[in-house]
């Protein structure tokens, strides 16, 4: 690569290390709060067998979290147990990285932010600020990080959601007809994604003036934006006009304040001009559509080369550029984690997850036009370097071979040797110190307040004496 940077650090510049550590210390918020284990409890294995951990969640785990995360999305497998599963039918690479116990603990803790909502009254508002900074620190990154383009598209996604909210929307025409809406500010040729703007139903914010109003604050005169016909209207072509900011669209004639004598310009084209600051097209092809521009556009024919048809110079330009947030859509379907979450903001999270990686794969093509890379490939390295950063390589390999030496030599210390034991069929089996499973096996060289030997399981006789130091 000419520039020398990978694409890891194209997306470290969104998901930077202050954000992941922002992430780390509200997930151990939560943690400390739940699942943290205390030894004067006694605690009973559910049917998510959650372990209780004295070790708080480090901001390599949550990277851990990220990458198994979007191999889940890459290796799909119907069940997500199934990941752990010892059947040759579902082997992969994340065993290696974390436990099936640890990987449950990182979903149940893992938290974007921690606010006391006593103060907040209103119920969405309250949902709401379980994402509300999350999302704030995107968008700052997101318009700083790539120049706005002359042609932009306004267009809504609807993320996937059938639990209780109070903020979800039902769309009969959408493929996935209930979830939650977030309506997008995206660059019509490259699909970058500028701004969004998630609509939690509220009667006045839910106007579609108040939306193009959020979306288009920082949008400067002489840009061109493309809606359909759920946006456009009279009302937004004005406030548009006011900040010199053109508008294409498709509209419903029953919006207000439009004036619907078309004088006829060929068989299959009308125009109206007679409307102060916007002029109204119709094309009538398999059916009728209705275009309000602020340009002028010519009523010539122009060549498709994809369908080998003519069509209307508007109908033409409309159809190219409007398909800046489709592709987004697209692109975030294409490897999701589709497994489901009670908690409603891991939807989202793991959408906006997915637009953080369509920027920093546009990021990284615009930098490097000379490097040719699929977004599938873009995705491998992303993860392989998360992966690297937490030197899970090295740390699986370590724990592996002394693992080995635990149930064959024992490993030296300076002052005694630390050997596992296992005990006679007559004793009972005690608890793991570490992780709290029924077993048989005995370190004798360690005791506990009641100088009786500690029970530890196999797994983690090397890890708990790796946390006590006793290893050199």
């Amino acid at each position: 690569m000419e520039t020398g940077k990978k694409p890891f650090d194209y997306f470290s510049k969104i998901m930077d290390e202050e954000m992941i550590s922002n992430l780390t210390i509200c997930s151990n918020e939560y943690f400390s709060k739940n699942y943290s284990y205390d030894e004067t409890k006694i605690y009973k294995r559910d049917s998510l067998c959650f372990t209780y951990s004295k070790s708080k969640i480090t901001e390599q785990e949550i990277k851990k979290f990220f990458a198994v995360s979007m191999i889940m999305g890459l290796n799909k497998i119907p069940e997500k147990e199934l990941y752990w599963s010892k059947k040759p039918l579902y082997t992969n690479i994340i065993p290696k990285i974390i436990s099936r116990n640890r990987y449950r603990l990182l979903n149940a803790a893992f938290k974007l932010e921690n606010v006391d909502i006593s103060e907040i009254t209103d119920r969405k508002d309250k949902s709401f600020s379980k994402i509300k900074s999350f999302i704030e620190n995107l968008q700052k990154k997101f318009l700083n990080l790539y120049p706005l383009e002359t042609k932009l598209t306004i267009d809504e996604a609807l993320v996937f959601f059938r639990g209780r909210s109070e903020m979800i929307f039902y769309i009969p025409k959408k493929p996935h007809k209930w979830g939650f809406k977030i309506h997008i500010l995206a660059a019509s040729e490259s699909s970058y994604c500028y701004k969004f703007y998630f609509d939690k139903g509220n009667s006045e914010n839910c106007k579609t003036l108040n939306i193009i109003k959020q979306l288009s604050f920082d949008i400067p005169s002489g840009h061109h934006i493309y809606l359909d016909n759920w946006y456009n209207s009279s009302d937004v072509s004005n406030y548009l006009i006011l900040k010199g900011i053109n508008l294409t669209g498709t509209i419903n004639l029953n919006r207000k304040g439009l004036n619907k004598d078309y004088i006829d310009v060929s068989d299959n084209i009308k125009i109206n001009i007679t409307n102060e600051n916007f002029n109204l097209f119709q094309y009538k092809d398999k059916r009728t559509v209705n275009i309000l521009s602020t340009m002028g556009y010519e009523t010539e024919y122009v060549y498709n080369d994809k369908t080998g048809k003519t069509r209307p110079d508007f109908i033409n330009d409309y159809v190219m550029n409007m398909r800046g947030v489709d592709r987004i859509n697209q692109n975030a379907y294409y490897y999701k984690n589709k497994f489901r979450s009670i908690k409603w903001w891991k939807r989202v999270f793991f959408y906006l997850l997915e637009v953080v990686m369509n920027n920093s794969f546009i990021l990284f093509t615009k930098e490097n036009q000379n490097v040719r890379m699929s977004r599938l490939k873009f995705r491998e390295d992303i993860i392989e370097s998360l992966l690297d950063s937490t030197k899970i390589y090295e740390e699986n390999l370590l724990t592996r071979t002394l693992y080995k030496v635990n149930l064959q030599k024992p490993i030296m210390n300076i002052e005694k040797i630390h050997n596992l034991m296992k005990i006679g069929k007559k004793n009972k089996r005690g608890r793991c110190k570490f992780c709290s499973k029924p077993i048989k096996y005995v370190c004798k060289e360690c005791s506990d307040e009641k100088k009786e030997n500690l029970f530890l399981h196999p797994e983690c006789f090397t890890k708990f004496h790796l946390e006590r130091k006793i290893y050199l």
